[in-house]
């Protein structure tokens, strides 16, 4: 009786989870994402890159530990392939690697950018879909010099959920 119980709490718990997931999608562009509870969906204060539209922006209600802010902004643009996978951010060391996230593969660059009292760390996606270019900035600041770990890969991890449930049509 106690296995059923038991069987019977993780199938309303996952039931619970699927049904907390919500939809972001932009007709214009034709793309979406599923996205749980612990984000939350804001139009983009950022400035596009040139050439790009901000579409949307998932921020992390609770980021983690020494955290101060987490966000994915998505981004779309009408260039070529060969100007999707040119990828600005990439440094001459670093150049723009496949990175597979649900059906979609994406080219990834990483930049860190530091100051007296804080980080941030992001991470540019890109994939070439339906003749658009998405674009994904991903952002987690953190505070330097802090007591204790600072989780930013948790806080990351909360904002790949974004890459791996994108859809295009």
């Amino acid at each position: 009786m106690k296995k059923i119980c038991l069987a019977l709490t993780f199938v309303v718990m996952a039931a619970g989870m699927v049904a907390a997931q919500k939809t972001f999608y932009n007709k214009e562009y034709k793309v979406g994402f599923k996205y749980p509870a612990t984000l939350k969906i804001a139009k983009s204060q950022a400035d596009p890159e040139e050439g790009f539209k901000n579409l949307t922006e998932a921020i992390v209600i609770h980021p983690g530990r020494h955290i101060f802010g987490a966000t994915a902004t998505l981004a779309a643009g009408k260039v070529t392939r060969e100007a999707c996978k040119a990828m600005p951010q990439a440094s001459e060391e670093e150049k723009a690697r496949p990175k597979r996230f649900g059906a979609t593969t994406f080219y990834k660059v990483s930049e860190l950018d530091g100051g007296m009292e804080s980080v941030q760390q992001f991470e540019f996606y890109r994939t070439f879909q339906n003749n658009t270019c998405y674009q994904i900035t991903l952002q987690v600041g953190m505070a330097k010099n802090t007591r204790g770990p600072v989780d930013e890969k948790s806080a990351f991890a909360k904002l790949y959920n974004v890459l791996s449930t994108m859809y295009f049509r």
